[in-house]
This record gives structure tokens, C-alpha cells and sequence, in this order.
């Protein structure tokens, strides 16, 4: 098995585990809403890169359908967005915040 399909598929069954594992039920809508609006916005964004040729995937999932890579922009990078904002600091601390954003 290629290398890329053995991170790809660690990659996928890490952010399942993670969202059954780590996401409280009561705020999985929220987890949802936010994970879906980072796909969007990743969609469309690698959409026009692809598009006007400022960006290329070796390894696409899909090589005939799209020339997009769809674990990456559909579940990888969604997932850090809706972990970043579950587990953003509620409190105002400047330095809880900073440190935040330099762990994501």
C-alpha cells in the first residue's frame, strides 16, 4: 500500500475517534456547524487556487472526477477548524489565547 493511503486512512480514523471521543454531545451542533463552514470555505478556496493553477495535487483520491484533494480540504483541515474553535479559552487571557493559536 502506498504511504499516502496508509496517511491518509490514520488520518481519517484520527479525526473519527477524535470527534466521537473528545466532542461532547451537547455541543456536536455546534461542532457540525463549524466543521461545515471551514469545508465550505476550504472548498471554495482550493477550488479557485486549482482552478487558475496556483496550486497542483500529486496524490488526489478521485484522479478522474476532481482535481482536488478531498480528504485534506474535506475532513483534515475542517476538523482543526472545528477543534479550534471547541476548544478556543473562554477566558480573555491574552497568553491563553496566543498559546492557542500557536498549538493550532
Amino acid at each position: 500500500m502506498k504511504k499516502e493511503v496508509v496517511i491518509l486512512v490514520i488520518s481519517w480514523l484520527l479525526v473519527i475517534i477524535l470527534y466521537i471521543g473528545k466532542v461532547p454531545r451537547d455541543i456536536k451542533g455546534k461542532a457540525h456547524i463549524s466543521f461545515l463552514f471551514a469545508q465550505t470555505l476550504s472548498w471554495v478556496y482550493i477550488f479557485y487556487s486549482v482552478y487558475f493553477k496556483r496550486v497542483e495535487f500529486p496524490f488526489r483520491e478521485f484522479p478522474y472526477a476532481t482535481k482536488l484533494s478531498f480528504s485534506l480540504y474535506y475532513m483534515i483541515y475542517p476538523a482543526f477548524a472545528m477543534f479550534f474553535e471547541l476548544t478556543y479559552p473562554k477566558s480573555k487571557s491574552g497568553v491563553r489565547i496566543i498559546l492557542h493559536y500557536v498549538l493550532f
